[in-house]
């Protein structure tokens, strides 16, 4: 179970309901003063509202039977208790040798150094129960109008990658290596068809990993190369103008990307992936926007 940032709710959010009285005309000094009530904007993803009723007396021979403004209901701030976080240890710190010459082994050494996770002691102890654990945080849900508890973080290390099929026949120098996928959100869109829905995840090529020739259909696709060997991830477009789905060396498009390049798919079209590198993995992150009115659910 994941609470709120503040802590764990203990009741329900209570309104304070202040009316709206017009001021008396007093002595302004001769100066020419606005008599209009004023208020700070109204924060309406908490139900703070105006409320409305009919006109006194006096108002209402001017106004009629129109309502009039007689109230500002305002939130009060959800009563919490706070949670207690699980103390965890820091990592040991490792201990060097002073006075000894560098070797290839020290390199590596430091290469794991920077794989090492980051001591967060002092960064809980500056934001205590704001610094959180898990994947979900307490939001805005606009789909909905309402705060919703949302997964909005997805850890590499909780991700199940799936190994990518081989669906293509291919040549000897190709090889039959291929590549893994895992998946980290998937949004669905909103019942009004307000927001679009997508899905997240990352692709990972070993040294001469090819990700086969692939539609993306009616939905657009987004890639970030993150690490690899730079000019080494080969990105096949095929010809528009060939066979639906199909991508034909001799016409092919293609380019030479590496870490920090983005490149992306649009709808319809066919594109493939290959890793160059006979050293480095490239990994990669993507990006599947859903379209809001798919050709076979368009309406006639």
């Amino acid at each position: 179970v994941v609470f709120s940032p503040k802590g764990i709710p203990i009741a329900n959010r209570d309104y304070d309901r202040i009316p709206i009285v017009e001021p008396s005309p007093g002595d302004n000094g001769g100066v020419r003063r606005s008599r209009r009530a004023k208020t700070s904007p109204l924060e309406f993803w908490r139900n703070e509202k105006v409320e409305y009723g009919p006109a006194d007396d006096e108002l209402a021979e001017e106004v009629g039977d129109m309502p009039v403004p007689k109230a500002i209901v305002r939130a009060l701030d959800t009563p919490y208790r706070k949670r207690k976080e699980p103390k965890s240890k820091a990592p040991a710190k490792s201990k060097k040798a002073k006075g000894k010459k560098r070797s290839s082994r020290d390199a590596d050494d430091d290469d794991d150094e920077d794989n090492e996770t980051f001591d967060a002691t002092k960064l809980k102890r500056k934001f205590k129960d704001r610094l959180l654990a898990g994947e979900t945080a307490n939001v805005w849900d606009d789909g909905n109008d309402d705060l919703n508890d949302l997964k909005v973080v997805s850890y590499a290390e909780q991700m199940e990658a799936a190994e990518l099929p081989l669906s293509t026949t291919r040549t000897k120098d190709e090889g039959t290596v291929v590549g893994s996928a895992a998946q980290a959100f998937n949004v669905p869109s909103d019942a009004n068809d307000n927001y679009v829905g997508y899905i997240m995840g990352n692709l990972l090529l070993p040294p001469r990993g090819i990700k086969d020739a692939e539609s993306v259909g009616p939905c657009s696709q987004t890639f970030t190369v993150c690490t690899g060997q730079k000019k080494a991830l080969e990105v096949a477009f095929a010809d528009p103008d060939g066979p639906e789905g199909m991508l034909e060396d001799d016409s092919a498009q293609r380019f030479l990307l590496g870490p920090g390049d983005l490149f992306r798919v649009p709808p319809g079209n066919t594109y493939r992936l290959e890793n160059h590198s006979k050293t480095k993995p490239c990994l990669l992150t993507w990006t599947i926007i859903r379209p809001r009115n798919p050709p076979d659910q368009e309406s006639p």
